[in-house]
């Protein structure tokens, strides 16, 4: 149990359960780290899912995940208490939601200069991954770079490939 503080500022005492959604990018499995609150009405209403970053991650807002990680689908906001509805079935749905536009990416570790004079941002991986053997690996991410603005931000829709 923890307190669970609404978007309107109100709090209560919920249960919270802390895990990870395994997904496959790219065909490279991660695990996005995730919190699940369940209200007290539930299961007549949709537990509340939030993307948790860890120290080394940042939260990438798209379609399903806002800046403070909360998690939207449709299948919570259309949650009944049918049976047609499950904690599974949602935690299915956004591993196919995070699969198709990962929530998360690697904060750049540094800006080093390349022969040319311009910047260049390395980075790590965008997500924790699974296995450590995959750990040379890099995932797209939108480079953070406000002092440079020749560098050029990657879209939401087309990831740049930085790194390696």
């Amino acid at each position: 149990m923890d307190t669970y503080t609404s978007n309107d500022g109100h709090t209560e005492l919920l249960l919270c359960l802390h895990g990870t959604v395994p997904i496959t990018y790219r065909s490279i499995p991660y695990n996005i780290p995730v919190a699940f609150w369940i209200p007290k009405e539930y299961p007549k209403s949709s537990p509340i899912p939030y993307v948790k970053p860890t120290a080394n991650m940042l939260i990438r807002e798209g379609r399903h995940v806002d800046k403070s990680g909360m998690c939207y689908h449709h299948y919570r906001s259309s949650w009944s208490s049918d049976q047609k509805h499950t904690f599974l079935e949602l935690v299915a749905i956004l591993q196919q939601v995070f699969a198709q536009e990962p929530p998360v990416y690697t904060k750049p570790t540094s800006i080093a200069t390349n022969n040319m004079g311009s910047p260049q941002i390395q980075q790590e991986s965008l997500l924790d991954r699974t296995s450590p053997s995959q750990q040379r690996q890099s995932m797209p991410s939108q480079p953070i770079n406000n002092a440079n603005p020749a560098i050029s931000q990657a879209s939401p829709e087309m990831p740049r490939w930085m790194g390696d």
